[in-house]
């Protein structure tokens, strides 16, 4: 069953617009939220819309605004973590399947993000065999849970094609960790 546990609308459950960089703030606040419960045994709770932090992802959508010499990874260490491992933009012509085989594989949290020729959109995935938790987040239409990996796979390759198909060309990922 794939379910839909945090709908956000475009970010209208938050009373705010996803512009650009919102998604990446939204996307570390959730594996921040993540990240934690793991570290705490994985309490029988789902993430919910009082976990997150909407009222900073404002700090992180104003460095891409402003276009300012804050990069990922000083945004990711900002938010209090570091990250396990790193895919550098990669060049995907447009094979949605290539990039979520790619993601899906990862065990942990990653932050990545499809580009295409003007612009860009962060996702989240969240794999953790070991208690059987897979997430997906999409910033513009919420938190998804799914029984298995493969219900995971199917799901991604469907958004990803038929919501962001102009997002084409390169595609990076952040595996990320609380910091130490």
């Amino acid at each position: 069953m794939t379910t839909n546990i945090l709908p956000t609308h475009n970010g209208a459950v938050f009373n705010i617009t996803l512009d650009p960089g919102y998604c990446f703030a939204m996307c570390l606040d959730m594996a921040k939220v993540l990240l934690t419960f793991q570290q705490q045994g994985r309490p029988k709770r789902l993430p919910v819309k009082s976990d997150l932090e909407p009222g900073k992802w404002a700090i992180v959508q104003s460095a891409y605004e402003i276009n300012s010499s804050s990069n990922d990874e000083t945004l990711i260490e900002a938010q209090s973590m570091g990250i396990v491992s790193l895919i550098g933009l990669t060049d995907f012509k447009g094979n949605f399947t290539q990039v979520v085989n790619t993601i899906t594989n990862i065990q942990g949290t990653t932050v990545f993000g499809i580009m295409g020729p003007d612009s860009g959109h962060e996702l989240l995935w969240h794999r953790d065999d070991g208690n059987n938790i897979w997430f997906y987040l999409d910033p513009n239409d919420g938190l998804w849970q799914f029984n298995n990996l493969d219900q995971g796979i199917n799901y991604m390759v469907a958004d990803l094609q038929q919501h962001y198909s102009s997002l084409n060309e390169e595609f990076d990922a952040f595996t990320l960790k609380l910091a130490d």
